[in-house]
Protein backbone atom coordinates (compact mmCIF):
# COMPACT_ATOMS: atom_id res chain seq x y z
CA UNK A 1 0.00 0.00 0.00
CA UNK A 2 1.46 3.44 -1.15
CA UNK A 3 1.04 6.11 1.41
CA UNK A 4 -1.92 7.75 -0.14
CA UNK A 5 -3.73 4.46 1.14
CA UNK A 6 -3.77 3.24 -2.18
CA UNK A 7 -3.47 -1.01 -2.28
CA UNK A 8 -2.19 -2.92 -5.18
CA UNK A 9 -3.22 -6.59 -5.74
CA UNK A 10 -1.85 -9.05 -7.60
CA UNK A 11 -5.14 -11.34 -9.42
CA UNK A 12 -3.14 -14.71 -9.50
CA UNK A 13 -4.20 -16.61 -12.65
CA UNK A 14 -7.12 -14.08 -13.45
CA UNK A 15 -3.87 -11.99 -15.12
CA UNK A 16 -5.42 -9.12 -13.05
CA UNK A 17 -3.86 -6.03 -10.95
CA UNK A 18 -6.12 -4.29 -9.38
CA UNK A 19 -5.52 -0.36 -7.90
CA UNK A 20 -7.92 -0.29 -4.82
CA UNK A 21 -8.34 2.77 -2.33
CA UNK A 22 -8.34 1.91 1.21
CA UNK A 23 -10.47 5.21 2.08
CA UNK A 24 -13.35 4.44 0.03
CA UNK A 25 -12.76 0.53 -0.33
CA UNK A 26 -13.26 2.00 -4.51
CA UNK A 27 -11.47 -0.33 -7.47
CA UNK A 28 -9.79 2.71 -8.86
CA UNK A 29 -8.18 0.35 -11.73
CA UNK A 30 -7.47 -3.11 -12.85
CA UNK A 31 -5.30 -4.18 -15.64
CA UNK A 32 -4.43 -7.58 -17.24
CA UNK A 33 -1.45 -9.58 -18.07
CA UNK A 34 -3.02 -10.31 -22.06
CA UNK A 35 -1.16 -13.34 -21.38
CA UNK A 36 -2.92 -16.69 -22.13
CA UNK A 37 -1.15 -18.55 -19.67
CA UNK A 38 -0.58 -16.41 -16.62
CA UNK A 39 -0.10 -15.71 -12.50
CA UNK A 40 0.07 -12.46 -11.55
CA UNK A 41 1.65 -13.40 -8.07
CA UNK A 42 2.85 -10.43 -6.31
CA UNK A 43 3.61 -6.75 -6.04
CA UNK A 44 6.47 -4.41 -5.15
CA UNK A 45 6.16 -0.75 -4.86
CA UNK A 46 8.89 1.99 -5.49
CA UNK A 47 9.31 5.64 -4.57
CA UNK A 48 8.23 6.75 -7.85
CA UNK A 49 4.70 5.25 -7.35
CA UNK A 50 5.41 2.05 -9.44
CA UNK A 51 3.86 -1.19 -8.69
CA UNK A 52 5.95 -3.94 -9.89
CA UNK A 53 3.90 -6.99 -10.51
CA UNK A 54 5.77 -11.00 -11.08
CA UNK A 55 3.52 -13.36 -12.96
CA UNK A 56 4.72 -17.49 -11.76
CA UNK A 57 3.93 -18.56 -15.60
CA UNK A 58 4.82 -16.16 -18.21
CA UNK A 59 8.24 -14.68 -18.46
CA UNK A 60 7.29 -11.09 -17.76
CA UNK A 61 7.28 -8.23 -15.43
CA UNK A 62 4.64 -5.52 -15.12
CA UNK A 63 4.64 -2.27 -14.21
CA UNK A 64 1.28 -0.06 -12.94
CA UNK A 65 2.41 3.40 -13.04
CA UNK A 66 0.76 6.82 -12.41
CA UNK A 67 -0.28 8.36 -15.89
CA UNK A 68 0.30 11.77 -14.68
CA UNK A 69 -3.30 12.82 -14.76
CA UNK A 70 -4.40 11.04 -11.35
CA UNK A 71 -4.87 7.88 -13.01
CA UNK A 72 -2.56 4.59 -13.87
CA UNK A 73 -0.98 3.40 -17.01
CA UNK A 74 0.44 -0.44 -17.10
CA UNK A 75 3.21 -1.99 -19.28
CA UNK A 76 5.29 -4.66 -20.07
CA UNK A 77 8.24 -3.76 -18.24
CA UNK A 78 10.76 -6.34 -18.80
CA UNK A 79 11.11 -9.83 -20.57
CA UNK A 80 13.08 -12.53 -19.21
CA UNK A 81 13.67 -14.45 -21.67
CA UNK A 82 17.72 -14.41 -22.45
CA UNK A 83 18.18 -13.11 -18.63
CA UNK A 84 19.73 -15.41 -15.91
CA UNK A 85 15.87 -15.43 -14.51
CA UNK A 86 14.99 -17.36 -17.65
CA UNK A 87 11.82 -19.14 -16.89
CA UNK A 88 11.48 -22.74 -17.66
CA UNK A 89 7.78 -25.03 -17.49
CA UNK A 90 8.11 -25.07 -13.40
CA UNK A 91 6.62 -22.47 -11.45
CA UNK A 92 9.09 -19.61 -11.47
CA UNK A 93 9.19 -15.76 -10.20
CA UNK A 94 7.21 -15.45 -7.23
CA UNK A 95 7.75 -12.99 -4.41
CA UNK A 96 9.06 -9.39 -4.85
CA UNK A 97 10.72 -7.01 -3.06
CA UNK A 98 12.06 -3.05 -3.77
CA UNK A 99 14.87 -1.14 -2.22
CA UNK A 100 13.95 1.66 -0.14
CA UNK A 101 15.57 4.02 -3.38
CA UNK A 102 13.85 1.96 -5.82
CA UNK A 103 17.06 1.27 -7.69
CA UNK A 104 16.97 -2.40 -7.47
CA UNK A 105 14.11 -5.09 -7.21
CA UNK A 106 14.81 -8.89 -5.71
CA UNK A 107 12.78 -11.56 -6.91
CA UNK A 108 12.83 -15.17 -6.16
CA UNK A 109 12.26 -18.31 -8.24
CA UNK A 110 10.12 -20.53 -6.30
CA UNK A 111 11.17 -23.63 -8.15
CA UNK A 112 14.85 -23.31 -7.98
CA UNK A 113 15.51 -21.26 -4.99
CA UNK A 114 17.35 -18.86 -6.80
CA UNK A 115 16.99 -14.98 -6.26
CA UNK A 116 17.87 -12.04 -8.33
CA UNK A 117 18.56 -8.60 -8.44
CA UNK A 118 16.76 -6.47 -11.03
CA UNK A 119 18.26 -3.03 -11.78
CA UNK A 120 15.22 -0.62 -12.95
CA UNK A 121 17.36 1.95 -14.40
CA UNK A 122 18.71 -0.33 -16.77
CA UNK A 123 16.75 -3.59 -16.58
CA UNK A 124 19.85 -5.77 -16.13
CA UNK A 125 18.90 -9.30 -14.21
CA UNK A 126 21.71 -10.47 -12.44
CA UNK A 127 21.59 -13.60 -9.68
CA UNK A 128 22.26 -13.18 -5.72
CA UNK A 129 24.93 -15.31 -5.00
CA UNK A 130 23.63 -16.94 -1.60
CA UNK A 131 26.28 -19.84 -1.45
CA UNK A 132 23.52 -22.71 -2.18
CA UNK A 133 21.44 -21.74 0.62
CA UNK A 134 18.12 -23.65 -0.14
CA UNK A 135 15.25 -21.10 -0.93
CA UNK A 136 13.45 -23.35 -3.02
CA UNK A 137 9.42 -22.62 -2.69
CA UNK A 138 10.27 -19.30 -1.80
CA UNK A 139 7.32 -16.67 -1.80
CA UNK A 140 6.80 -13.89 -0.07
CA UNK A 141 9.55 -11.63 -0.17
CA UNK A 142 10.60 -8.92 2.47
CA UNK A 143 13.33 -6.76 2.76
CA UNK A 144 13.94 -4.68 6.18
CA UNK A 145 17.41 -2.92 5.98
CA UNK A 146 19.46 -5.51 4.30
CA UNK A 147 18.08 -8.60 5.53
CA UNK A 148 15.46 -10.39 3.03
CA UNK A 149 13.19 -12.62 4.67
CA UNK A 150 12.39 -15.58 2.45
CA UNK A 151 9.09 -16.97 3.39
CA UNK A 152 9.32 -20.59 2.16
CA UNK A 153 5.50 -22.00 1.86
CA UNK A 154 5.34 -25.60 1.60
CA UNK A 155 8.36 -26.00 4.29
CA UNK A 156 6.37 -23.74 6.53
CA UNK A 157 9.85 -21.80 7.05
CA UNK A 158 11.01 -18.13 7.18
CA UNK A 159 15.07 -17.82 6.26
CA UNK A 160 16.74 -14.12 6.73
CA UNK A 161 19.19 -13.78 4.60
CA UNK A 162 22.15 -10.94 4.84
CA UNK A 163 22.52 -9.01 2.08
CA UNK A 164 25.41 -7.26 0.58
CA UNK A 165 25.93 -3.83 -0.14
CA UNK A 166 25.42 -4.20 -3.95
CA UNK A 167 22.39 -6.70 -3.08
CA UNK A 168 24.61 -9.20 -5.17
CA UNK A 169 25.34 -11.62 -2.60
CA UNK A 170 23.80 -12.74 0.68
CA UNK A 171 24.49 -15.04 3.67
CA UNK A 172 21.33 -17.31 4.88
CA UNK A 173 20.87 -17.31 8.80
CA UNK A 174 18.85 -20.19 10.36
CA UNK A 175 15.71 -20.97 9.33
CA UNK A 176 12.77 -20.17 11.65
CA UNK A 177 9.05 -21.21 11.94
CA UNK A 178 6.25 -21.65 14.57
CA UNK A 179 3.18 -23.86 14.93
CA UNK A 180 0.51 -21.00 13.53
CA UNK A 181 1.92 -21.23 10.05
CA UNK A 182 -0.37 -23.11 7.69
CA UNK A 183 1.37 -23.11 4.27
CA UNK A 184 2.19 -19.37 4.63
CA UNK A 185 2.93 -16.69 1.90
CA UNK A 186 3.16 -12.90 2.06
CA UNK A 187 5.22 -10.92 4.36
CA UNK A 188 5.25 -7.57 6.17
CA UNK A 189 6.58 -5.83 8.81
CA UNK A 190 4.64 -3.92 11.22
CA UNK A 191 5.81 -2.93 15.09
CA UNK A 192 8.83 -5.55 15.79
CA UNK A 193 6.51 -8.58 14.18
CA UNK A 194 6.59 -10.05 11.16
CA UNK A 195 2.95 -10.86 9.63
CA UNK A 196 2.78 -13.63 7.63
CA UNK A 197 -0.68 -14.51 5.55
CA UNK A 198 -1.54 -18.48 6.17
CA UNK A 199 -2.64 -19.51 3.04
CA UNK A 200 -3.90 -23.12 3.52
CA UNK A 201 -3.09 -23.26 -0.12
CA UNK A 202 -2.19 -27.16 -0.05
CA UNK A 203 -6.08 -27.59 1.83
CA UNK A 204 -7.17 -26.47 -1.66
CA UNK A 205 -5.02 -28.78 -3.62
CA UNK A 206 -5.51 -31.69 -1.39
CA UNK A 207 -9.53 -31.85 -2.00
CA UNK A 208 -9.79 -30.77 1.76
CA UNK A 209 -11.76 -27.58 3.39
CA UNK A 210 -9.52 -24.73 4.96
CA UNK A 211 -9.18 -24.51 8.72
CA UNK A 212 -11.45 -21.47 9.19
CA UNK A 213 -10.87 -18.68 9.75
CA UNK A 214 -7.93 -17.68 7.93
CA UNK A 215 -5.54 -16.35 9.73
CA UNK A 216 -2.15 -14.29 9.54
CA UNK A 217 0.56 -14.83 12.07
CA UNK A 218 2.75 -12.24 14.22
CA UNK A 219 6.10 -13.45 14.75
CA UNK A 220 8.06 -11.29 16.93
CA UNK A 221 11.38 -10.27 16.11
CA UNK A 222 14.84 -8.44 17.24
CA UNK A 223 17.90 -7.48 15.63
CA UNK A 224 15.69 -6.46 12.67
CA UNK A 225 18.15 -4.11 10.62
CA UNK A 226 18.27 -0.13 9.31
CA UNK A 227 18.96 1.03 5.58
CA UNK A 228 22.55 1.29 7.00
CA UNK A 229 23.63 -1.68 8.86
CA UNK A 230 24.10 -5.30 8.13
CA UNK A 231 21.94 -6.84 11.01
CA UNK A 232 21.85 -10.34 12.57
CA UNK A 233 17.86 -11.98 12.62
CA UNK A 234 16.61 -13.14 16.17
CA UNK A 235 14.44 -16.59 16.25
CA UNK A 236 11.04 -15.67 17.29
CA UNK A 237 10.28 -15.84 20.82
CA UNK A 238 6.37 -16.15 20.03
CA UNK A 239 3.59 -16.22 17.82
CA UNK A 240 0.03 -15.60 17.82
CA UNK A 241 -1.95 -15.88 14.76
CA UNK A 242 -4.83 -13.78 14.27
CA UNK A 243 -7.96 -14.23 12.63
CA UNK A 244 -9.06 -12.81 8.77
CA UNK A 245 -12.28 -10.57 8.97
CA UNK A 246 -15.30 -11.65 6.50
CA UNK A 247 -15.04 -8.61 4.36
CA UNK A 248 -18.19 -9.33 2.53
CA UNK A 249 -17.75 -9.09 -0.99
CA UNK A 250 -14.34 -8.46 -2.69
CA UNK A 251 -12.71 -11.71 -3.96
CA UNK A 252 -10.83 -14.10 -2.03
CA UNK A 253 -7.65 -12.65 -2.74
CA UNK A 254 -8.51 -8.98 -2.03
CA UNK A 255 -9.88 -10.32 1.24
CA UNK A 256 -6.56 -11.44 2.67
CA UNK A 257 -4.77 -8.56 1.14
CA UNK A 258 -7.42 -6.23 2.97
CA UNK A 259 -7.58 -8.56 5.60
CA UNK A 260 -3.78 -8.72 6.53
CA UNK A 261 -3.69 -4.48 6.28
CA UNK A 262 -6.79 -4.46 9.04
CA UNK A 263 -4.64 -6.49 11.26
CA UNK A 264 -1.39 -3.80 10.65
CA UNK A 265 0.72 -5.25 7.46
CA UNK A 266 1.10 -1.72 6.78
CA UNK A 267 3.26 -2.44 3.71
CA UNK A 268 1.54 -5.03 2.33
CA UNK A 269 1.40 -4.70 -1.43
CA UNK A 270 -1.63 -11.18 -3.76
CA UNK A 271 6.96 -8.67 -25.20
CA UNK A 272 2.98 -8.96 -24.56
CA UNK A 273 0.68 -5.97 -23.95
CA UNK A 274 -1.01 -5.43 -21.17
CA UNK A 275 -4.17 -3.80 -21.26
CA UNK A 276 -6.76 -1.92 -19.09
CA UNK A 277 -9.20 -4.72 -17.61
CA UNK A 278 -12.98 -4.56 -18.44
Amino acid sequence: MDDQGLLFVAGGDTGRMFVYDTNTGGLVDRFESGADATFVNDVALTPDGSAFFTDSVNPELYRVFPDGSGGYEAESYLNFEGTPAEYTEDFNLNGIAATPDGRYLIVVNSSSGRLFRIDTGTKEVAGIETGGADLSNGDGLLLEGRTLYVVRNQDEQVVPVELSAGYLSGSAGESFTDDSLMYPTTIAAYDGRLLVVNSQFDASESGTDPELPFTVSGIPISGRASASDTASATAPTSASAVPVPDTGGPPVGVALALAALAVGAGALAAGRRVVRGR
